[in-house]
């Protein structure tokens, strides 16, 4: 059997040594000591799928989706392997035969793509939410496994901010699902920080999904459409940068639409920013009026830092902020074990990964954890709850703009 996508990454395959030093900072294998849940192990079920060994089951579906795409193995990789290309290549071969579930396929292809009909499942949700027994009814983690969906999205509420005189910079803002969704403070705290900073803020209110849960899970044929859709809308918005707030977006919009997904969006890549980012290197950052006696510590999110290289610009920010004491956390770059869908895909090895975060936060002592995703951000909720560890988390922008 031919499989094209695994093909189009056959010399990483080759680039595996197999010398096992990407087991050493994989979370899942790290927490299960299962050869077929790491790194080099899904090398191996790649290799022996394209040579005939392995057939497209359903057990070698499970050990695919037990990556978190977290990419540490390819930062740790002597030989260069890009280990998530492959992982995603034979998740794509998975999608193109039907290997996925019915439910997921439907979302990931009909509800994920239409804001409309996103829009109506987030708001059901959100009531359906209100019956906690009937998660368990239907076999879903209703105990922190599932995040609290907001009645009301970000782009549905947000009104246009004050007017700008003279804007140094006119900036479209990428919402995306966590912020759009479930974390619609952060969204508030950027708009209003940017504006401060002098920009004229356009919330495109036709923007869709950026299309990361949807490539990752092998179907990029869904993925490429939202890419252009997104594209289209940002066009005709006119902007000079667009700003996110969240590292899998970002990463998304810089590189994968083009990398992964094959679209020519190279020239808008180019005006893509992190918040933080366009904050420090394109903005002067304002030193706040306030101050808070607080001592904080920042979880790097891994499409952040692994996947842009974005590390000190957060922490430049939180360090601008008169009388926070910065505490760096043991293992800050480690995945927190949310990685979107995963925390409730496999709660279970979620909790596992997020309870060894939650530790290295506690040992500092610190009163507050900050981030720059709102993925993280719920992850990081969850499992401090889990861990009857009591310590506020917010976005980087949060805290900022509370202080400017």
């Amino acid at each position: 059997m031919q499989y094209p996508h695994i093909s189009a990454h056959s010399e990483d395959i080759v680039r595996c040594i197999k010398c096992g030093l990407c087991k050493s900072v994989c979370p899942p294998y790290l927490e299960t000591f299962v050869e077929s849940e790491g790194a080099r192990g899904r090398v191996a079920l790649v290799e022996a799928l394209q040579d005939g060994r392995l057939t497209l089951s359903h057990i070698l579906s499970d050990r695919i989706f037990t990556c978190l795409n977290c990419k540490a193995c390819v930062e740790a990789c002597p030989s260069g392997c890009n280990v998530d290309d492959l992982v995603l290549s034979l998740r794509a071969e998975l999608a193109s035969r039907g290997k996925i579930g019915l439910i997921k396929r439907l979302v990931l292809n009909d509800i994920v793509p239409s804001r409309t009909k996103l829009d109506l499942a987030v708001k059901a949700g959100s009531v359906f939410q209100r019956f906690p027994g009937l998660f368990s009814m239907l076999g879903l983690d209703g105990e922190g496994g599932f995040p609290k969906l907001q009645g009301r999205s970000f782009i549905d509420s947000h009104r246009p901010g004050r007017r700008v005189r003279n804007p140094v910079m006119r900036v479209g803002f990428f919402v995306g699902c966590g912020t759009n969704f479930l974390h619609t403070e952060a969204g508030e705290a950027i708009v209003w920080v940017l504006e401060r900073h002098g920009c004229e803020v356009i919330v495109p209110r036709e923007q869709v999904c950026c299309g990361t849960p949807v490539f990752n899970s092998g179907e990029f044929g869904t993925g490429r459409k939202l890419a252009e859709r997104n594209l289209e809308v940002f066009e005709k918005a006119k902007v000079d940068a667009v700003i996110t707030g969240c590292g899998s977006c970002g990463l998304t919009l810089k590189k994968e639409w083009h990398e992964v997904l094959g679209v020519d969006a190279r020239e808008f890549s180019n005006k893509v920013y992190d918040f933080s980012e366009f904050l420090v290197k394109e903005l002067k950052l304002q030193k706040p009026r306030r101050s808070f006696l607080l001592a904080v510590t920042y979880h790097d999110p891994c499409h952040l830092a692994r996947g842009q290289g974005i590390k000190d610009e957060p922490r430049e920010i939180l360090k601008n902020i008169p009388g926070v004491n910065l505490v760096e956390m043991r293992e800050s770059t480690r995945c927190c074990g949310g990685a979107g869908t995963f925390a409730f895909t496999w709660p279970e090895l979620s909790r596992k990964i997020g309870s060894r975060k939650a530790l290295s936060i506690r040992d500092t002592a610190a009163s507050m954890v900050t981030t720059s995703c709102p993925g993280c951000y719920l992850q990081l909720r969850r499992v401090l709850r889990a861990n009857d560890i009591e310590m506020s988390v917010k976005h980087v922008a949060e805290l900022y703009a509370s202080a400017l």
